[in-house]
């Protein structure tokens, strides 16, 4: 906001942002030394993939309604209605 009121130089907003990188790229450099090889072969580890696909068009609707009663029921019970 301040750079678009021309309160902040475009030297002062690179430095700010060189500054933002930096810090960034240090922290990824730390959590990446943490790394291990066990770590690694873990995260690389073979898994077995589950799929159970999109819910039926019938499954989605139930579950929409659903959600629009609880909806209801909770506005109900803000405005105190029997």
């Amino acid at each position: 906001v301040a750079y678009e009121k021309g309160e902040l130089q475009s030297g002062e907003m690179k430095m700010a942002c060189t500054k933002e990188v930096q810090a960034y790229v240090s922290g990824f450099r730390e959590r990446r030394k943490a790394v291990t090889e066990k770590v690694r072969e873990e995260f690389m580890r073979p898994r077995q993939l589950t799929f159970s696909g999109m819910p039926s068009e019938r499954e989605q609707q139930d579950a929409r309604e659903r959600r629009i009663r609880a909806l209801e029921e909770e506005l109900e019970r803000l405005r105190g209605d029997p």
